[in-house]
């Protein structure tokens, strides 16, 4: 699963032709891998939940409205980081 996790952040990446973004995105995957393995670990997500999430991101993507897009993918990824902060107890950064 994190191999999948990692290959559909890849692909959202270089599908936006942007090489900057996928350079840096890449520099990330070693963070990307640990965040991944302390969700699934933690029981912070499901997989039926993560892959919930990424059909909507899809959807968003192919929808071709860059905002609603992005806006998406924001909120995937801070979603994330809320849900493991809240199971700590720590308040989210904003």
């Amino acid at each position: 699963m994190v191999e999948q996790d990692h290959i559909f952040h890849s692909l959202i990446c270089k599908s936006s032709k942007n090489k900057r973004l996928y350079k840096l995105w890449s520099s990330l995957n070693s963070t990307s891998y640990a965040i991944f393995l302390t969700v699934i670990s933690e029981n912070v997500g499901s997989l039926s939940g993560m892959s919930t999430k990424h059909r909507a991101v899809m959807e968003k993507l192919r929808s071709g409205k860059c905002e609603t897009a992005c806006q998406s993918v924001k909120d995937h990824y801070l979603g994330t980081g809320r849900n493991l902060f809240l199971k700590y107890g720590e308040p989210a950064p904003d």
